[in-house]
């Protein structure tokens, strides 16, 4: 008998057995398994066995099968409650979630669970482990999502072949439908936003709206399923003026300031630059802001071109579709982002890997925006042990990862196609959400759900040399590139819609807060480019919303001095990012990108 066969057999023995977990660390230690089934499914397994019940509650969402979501939401509450550790708020959220997806009874038995000593004093609990619990929760998936991809093949895409193409045109550019009426933004607890492949059916176009831009000085006190690419624009709708965003600031002094800068621009939806019909995790202007990378939901990668020359007959940037690689990736993009010089697409995903390909295309002839481009692989890595989560290239020849796992910093050396780890630099205890690697500096920025924010020394000894501890979960942190003696300020966002000012003198001390955003405040980022607004910020979020934030200085620091909500959404907005030489900016959201331009 062959060592493999010897393998499976063991595995099968200890799983007849009861060892659940016996036969797990035998499966990972020997990269063998016993269970044979579809891609999607193994991939699936392996986030339920391992315990990341978040992301398979979140890789399978898109579906809407609530009695498939049930069996996952139910093990993570049963772990919650083993664990011993769990805040009442914890054990509530999770009660919350289950009761509209189980009979009354078993809501019951639910909650008796709280008032014993142990789960298995339940009879109804008899011998139950984690690893048991997991076993039988990935078991009831199994059948539930088998029955529905045999039930909706016309909702796979070519994904499901896991195939790679080297070049595939996206359809023709369609019209951007009349912005909607906001809708009600959902304030149910939500984490990341991953599918189950594209077998979700397609979603509806992105509901935009624009807003008046209010020039308020705010007090410084405390594959695609649906095929759809839109180029045209859309007439802006004004609403009435909001309220301003609520800012208290630790610095007093700087209400006093007169350095506040001019009036907000405002923002007008211009383009839908891509409307795949699966969520987008990420999206990444080329430093010459003529091509746009995503990443969805549905292992895809596609790459769409913008041409902005002819402003003076239309505002409205055109839109052509260039690469879509389906399959791109073994999971969803959570990352994608280009080299200084363009020439290099960095991307990484739930697969754990990170992926560097070459850009090419034809320059001879502006016009044709890259229709004759290619995206030729370069090298894999493969050093992380859970998703990553984030990208940022620190110069041409090396790049900065992290992620989920064991929550490590990597920087990779990808010079002439290598794939080497030069180093890995261990700091945080959760998952890092991103990194940030401020231009022609030798530091990194990390954000994570440990609540800490990181600056990293990357010289000749990696370490973390200051720590930022914010209030919850931080999501993302960005310098401020205002000018060069107000580097030693920090913005970031956190879980609860926050987003601080740091001063990296006083890391302690948290310089200004504004609470703008009522959930996740996931995104944050500076427009950098000098001739436009390097004041200006913008932050996304879970409850639908995009805002545009003006930063003044004074002698005493940064602070906020105006801001205003731009995009509504009755989704999350994952991701906001800048035009590199455009006042204009992209917003990601469940169910596709947008472009918004400052007037």
């Amino acid at each position: 008998m062959a060592s493999k066969d010897r393998v499976i057999a063991t595995l099968r023995w200890l799983e007849d057995q009861g060892w659940h977990e016996s036969a797990w660390c035998l499966e990972k230690e020997s990269g063998i398994s016993a269970f044979r089934g579809p891609e999607e499914l193994m991939f699936l397994r392996e986030l339920v066995m391992s315990g990341a019940l978040r992301d398979a509650i979140e890789f399978i969402r898109p579906l809407n099968l609530p009695h498939a979501m049930a069996p996952l939401h139910r093990q993570a509450f049963l772990e919650t409650v083993d664990g011993g550790l769990s805040s009442t708020e914890e054990l509530v959220e999770g009660l919350e979630l289950l009761e509209p997806l189980v009979s009354s009874g078993e809501y019951e038995t639910l909650c008796h669970l709280l008032t014993l000593a142990s789960i298995t004093d339940h009879s109804a609990f008899v011998g139950w482990t984690v690893h048991k619990g997991r076993v039988n929760a990935f078991d009831t998936l199994t059948p539930i999502l088998s029955e529905f991809a045999k039930n909706h093949k016309d909702y796979r895409s070519a994904t499901e072949k896991n195939e790679v193409t080297p070049r595939e045109i996206v359809v023709p550019a369609a019209p951007l439908p009349t912005p909607a009426p906001p809708s009600v933004v959902t304030t149910r607890a939500h984490e990341v936003a991953t599918s189950f492949e594209a077998l979700a059916p397609p979603m509806p176009p992105i509901p935009v709206q624009a807003s008046e831009a209010l020039d308020t000085q705010v007090l410084p006190s405390e594959a695609l399923a649906s095929k759809e690419l839109v180029s045209a624009a859309s007439p802006p709708v004004t609403l009435p003026p909001q309220e301003p965003c609520v800012a208290n600031d630790v610095n007093t002094q700087a209400q006093e300031s007169e350095q506040l800068p001019s009036r907000l621009p405002h923002f007008v939806p211009a383009a839908t630059i891509l409307n795949p019909g699966c969520p987008v995790r990420c999206a990444s202007f080329r430093p010459d802001g003529r091509f746009v990378a995503v990443g969805t939901n549905d292992r895809a990668l596609t790459i769409c071109g913008l041409d902005f020359t002819d402003r003076d007959a239309s505002p409205t940037p055109a839109v052509v579709p260039v690469l879509r690689l389906p399959g791109y990736h073994q999971g969803s993009v959570y990352s994608a982002e280009w080299s200084p010089d363009g020439t290099l697409l960095a991307t990484a995903g739930n697969d754990k890997r990170v992926q560097v390909a070459s850009f090419h295309f034809d320059d001879t002839d502006r016009t044709s925006l890259g229709v004759n481009a290619e995206l030729v692989p370069c090298s894999t890595f493969d050093g992380h042990n859970g998703t990553v989560r984030d990208l940022a290239f620190l110069d041409a020849s090396r790049l900065v990862s992290a992620g989920a796992g064991d929550c490590a910093l990597r920087v990779w050396d990808i010079a002439e196609g290598r794939a080497d780890q030069l180093v890995m630099l261990e700091g945080h205890s959760d998952a890092v959400w991103s990194v940030n690697c401020p231009r022609g500096s030798e530091r990194a920025l990390t954000a994570a759900a440990d609540g800490c924010v990181k600056y990293w020394d990357l010289r000749d000894a990696p370490r973390p040399v200051i720590t930022f501890v914010g209030p919850c979960a931080a999501c993302c942190a960005a310098e401020w590139p205002g000018s060069s003696s107000n580097q030693h300020q920090v913005a970031a966002s956190f879980g609860d819609g926050l987003v601080a000012l740091f001063d990296s003198r006083r890391p302690n001390q948290i310089l200004c807060e504004l609470y703008c955003h009522q959930q996740e405040a996931r995104s944050l980022e500076f427009c950098a480019s000098s001739p436009l607004r390097p004041d200006l910020c913008v932050t996304a979020a879970f409850d639908g919303t995009a805002a545009v934030h003006a930063l003044a200085s004074d002698e005493d620091g940064v602070f906020f001095a105006s801001s205003a909500s731009v995009v509504h959404q009755s989704n999350r907005v994952v991701r906001a990012r800048w035009h590199p030489h455009e006042l204009a900016f992209l917003s990601c959201s469940d169910n596709g990108v947008a472009l918004w331009v400052g007037e």
